[in-house]
């Protein structure tokens, strides 16, 4: 009851932000003549009232979300078809508000309550197309990986049907979003976050100056995404990708190519001990030490490579200066390009090639004689 509350504050404030603009008495009237319609018992009449219902725009909208009968379960279950139609019809403010309101409905526990959650996972892929749209506008980044790559999702193969992500072509999932120090957006920004909230798991990194805390996404879109995890990083990069081991430091699985850390003569297996004397125990040591490191900044790291001389296999302690870089410029060798942008069925090229969902492949024909043993 206590989140349902919350979740009806943030939508109240939403609405008072929205538009400057009030209801005046002639949206108030229309609103309302077309909801009493949607009472009417000829189906015809009901069916011009909904096709009038779709196209409001603006403070209409918003009188609307307002007064969503509570006493007829068909008309709001019809007024939330209507809110899914303009959700689809509408990728500006009205579009948002639409919905946010199926967000809010979605915690009903009664029918109307199960359509918008419905509503919600049917525009999966749409609404991440345009969280991934508004995101990458406020300066955030977002990394795609093929599921299938097991390296590229920590060595663990993630589970997935033919033809998953957002678009056609590759298989493609977003698995964590970086908002870094120059980020423009505000808290309720964060909002588009749980707009991926048809994903099982996401990491959102917080980088040193990005004026977000931790709590604020948590609170924004835990509810929606349980796999959700948050981490802090510091502006400053290395440039590793790390080997989960129960060894103390920090043994690297990857160097980023061109990163700092491979310009710096660190290769796959070395085993950082040490940073500017520093003793390093794991991976979260070295992050630790980093987050009040700047890009540019230089640092002294020690660490244990092995070596094989004489048919023998030894390890050596060796030092090296790492020029730090900077989280913007970092390229991941496992990520994938975004998918292309999906529009939805009320996008104007929804029936095109290129805006179509991919085509899930049917498996592979059994041959007959399986069927005449």
């Amino acid at each position: 009851m206590f989140r349902l509350f919350c979740i009806h504050l943030l939508l109240l404030s939403f609405l008072a932000t929205a538009s400057p603009a009030r209801c005046d008495d002639v949206v108030r009237e229309r609103v309302a003549g077309i909801l009493e319609r949607m009472h009417h018992p000829e189906f015809n009449e009901r069916r011009t009232a909904y096709g009038e219902l779709i196209l409001l725009r603006g403070p209409e909208l918003q009188f609307l979300v307002a007064h969503i009968p509570h006493d007829s379960p068909e008309v709001a279950w019809m007024c939330v078809r209507a809110l899914e139609h303009i959700l689809q019809a509408d990728a500006e403010q009205d579009g948002e508000l639409a919905e946010r309101t199926l967000e809010f409905l979605s915690f009903r526990e009664n029918s109307v309550g199960a359509a918008a959650a419905l509503a919600l996972i049917r525009n999966g892929q749409l609404r991440e197309s345009r969280a991934t749209d508004a995101l990458l506008k406020l300066g955030a980044t977002i990394n795609y990986i093929n599921p299938l790559n097991s390296l590229a999702s920590g060595g663990q193969p993630v589970v997935t049907a033919p033809g998953t992500g957002v678009g056609f072509g590759p298989a493609k999932i977003p698995t964590t979003i970086w908002i870094h120090s120059d980020w423009t957006g505000t808290t309720e920004d964060l909002w588009h976050i749980r707009r991926f909230a048809h994903r099982q798991r996401l990491l959102v990194y917080l980088v040193n100056g990005c004026g977000v805390s931790g709590n604020e996404v948590m609170s924004s879109a835990a509810l929606w995404l349980p796999g959700l995890d948050v981490e802090q990083r510091g502006k400053a990069n290395f440039g590793i990708i790390r080997e989960t081991e129960f060894l103390p430091g920090c043994t690297i699985r990857e160097a980023v190519e061109h990163g700092p850390a491979a310009r710096a003569g660190l290769q796959q297996g070395d085993r950082i001990i040490e940073v500017d004397e520093k003793r390093i125990q794991s991976f979260y040591d070295l992050v630790n030490y980093l987050q009040n490191k700047v890009p540019r900044d230089v640092v002294e790291a020690t660490f244990v490579r092995e070596v094989f001389e004489d048919n023998m296999r030894r390890e050596v302690t060796m030092k090296t200066k790492v020029t730090l870089g900077s989280w913007r410029t970092q390229t991941d060798p496992h990520s994938l390009l975004p998918p292309p942008r999906f529009q939805g069925p009320e996008g104007p090229s929804f029936y095109t090639l290129y805006d179509r969902p991919p085509e899930v492949p049917l498996p592979e024909m059994i041959q007959r004689s399986v069927y005449l043993r």
